[in-house]
């Protein structure tokens, strides 16, 4: 995109702001208008606006034009994202298990999305060409993003530039770039159809969908405390906390491996790129495995176990410092599988406790948001000085996911003894989990 926009990169480095700012609005929005309008018709209209706005956004005509187009695509992804969280809690909420498994489907095809997506634009960046008019030379870079909880690279900066030699920069540039974010574009206009043409087959209205009285016994009998204001309080910010930590490691971790491997270990740098698709190759198999996996563990024990995974390819980043790109792997590996499942079980682990709806999502993608825009600088800034400084934040930050998970656990045990000693069969069972979750815990650190 610096050759389409004749921009230099520290110019467009704005559209990771203009985006971020984007998705923190949208959710907001959209956390808002899902309780008032029917989800299904806020998803297409979503979809078919980061849509049209990952479309046009090669064909703006000047870089602050291609800011506020980016700025559309961020709003238009959160707004998304809120809305399906909102719509699944709502029609299966009731249903535990069904709930987690279609949670971590979800995340599963996004992680899949990850994956093709830039299989679908190599082929017109394989055919693209510049004329060479005037020249300029681009110096080695390398940029990447991961946007915010979605987990799919924002289609209109997913194509990471890896320049190795200098190439001609022509004044009035000619290429194929374009017609991929066109290409995008239209895949998501093809997807919102089919979506809007289903909810008119079933009629399903502007009204949105609720639970019906019957979903509202079960759930105050599942759960007595969902409308304690400082329980539900709490609940939120340690999610909160979870997605800000979560986003943070995972956005941080896409946007410097590869810069650490060959500047951090001295490796090649077709080993940075190959780890990259590594993490998420592993992430997208994690997030499969998570489906039957959410229906036989408690989202709390995927969610320790996710930290306990994260931690350990960390550790071992620092432990083995020695050139060897086999450790990277292993460690990438490890952490692509630790991350995968984490947005999906700590949703799940909140819903189980009170009413995870709309302002409560938005809540939690703004916690994402915020944990790449300020984690992301600050890494970048220390990865300057010496990139292992990226290994130490990510070590702390995942240790730091893992004690606030287990303050989760037990506060959320003791709030029930406390205040609900007689509380239901089916609670028991959740916080019988729950305390051999503390037990597990207790014996390992023994």
């Amino acid at each position: 995109m610096t050759l389409v926009m004749k921009t230099q990169i520290d110019t467009l480095s704005f559209v990771f702001t203009s985006t971020g700012c984007g998705f923190v609005v949208g959710a907001f929005v959209g956390g808002y208008l899902c309780e008032k309008i029917n989800q299904e018709i806020l998803i297409v209209s979503s979809v078919c606006l980061f849509s049209a706005a990952t479309a046009y956004s090669p064909w703006s005509p000047n870089v602050a034009v291609y800011i506020t187009v980016n700025f559309l695509v961020g709003f238009g992804l959160g707004f998304c994202e809120v809305c399906t969280n909102t719509l699944i809690l709502v029609l299966w909420g009731s249903d535990n298990n069904t709930c987690e498994k279609l949670m971590q489907a979800l995340y599963c095809i996004l992680g899949v999305g990850a994956t093709v997506c830039p299989l679908i634009v190599e082929p017109f960046l394989l055919l693209n060409t510049a004329t060479t008019n005037q020249t300029a030379s681009v110096p080695n870079a390398s940029i990447g993003v991961h946007h915010s909880s979605i987990r799919v690279p924002n289609a209109s900066l997913l194509m990471n530039l890896s320049v190795s030699q200098p190439y001609a920069i022509s004044s009035s540039y000619h290429g194929l770039v374009q017609y991929a974010f066109l290409t995008v574009g239209m895949i998501g206009i093809l997807t919102a159809v089919v979506c809007l043409a289903q909810s008119l087959y079933f009629k399903n209205g502007i009204h949105p969908y609720k639970h019906t009285d019957d979903d509202e016994e079960e759930t105050q009998a599942a759960k007595p405390h969902k409308d304690k204001t400082l329980f539900r309080c709490v609940v939120i910010f340690i999610t909160f906390c979870i997605m800000f930590l979560y986003e943070s490691q995972e956005s941080v971790y896409t946007g410097f491996i590869a810069a650490f491997a060959v500047e951090g270990r001295g490796l090649h740098k077709h080993v940075g790129t190959s780890l990259t698709s590594m993490f998420w190759a592993f992430s997208t198999v994690g997030s499969f495995l998570g489906i039957p996996i959410s229906h036989c563990l408690h989202p709390a024990i995927i969610l320790l176990v996710n930290s306990v995974m994260m931690s350990i390819s960390m550790g071992l980043m620092l432990v083995v410092v020695e050139e060897s790109s086999i450790v990277l792997y292993i460690s990438t590996i490890l952490y692509g599988l630790g991350v995968s499942t984490v947005y999906a079980a700590a949703v799940s682990w909140a819903h189980r406790h009170i009413t995870f709806d709309g302002r409560a999502s938005s809540l939690a993608l703004f916690g994402g948001s915020l944990g790449e825009m300020t984690i992301n600088p600050l890494v970048g800034h220390l990865f300057e000085a010496d990139a292992i400084w990226m290994m130490y934040v990510l070590f702390c930050l995942s240790l730091l996911q893992l004690s606030i998970l287990i303050f989760g656990v037990f506060f959320v045990i003791m709030y029930d003894k406390k205040c609900h000693p007689n509380i239901n069969s089916q609670e028991k069972t959740t916080h019988i989990q729950e305390i051999e979750l503390l037990v597990f815990i207790r014996e390992a650190t023994v």
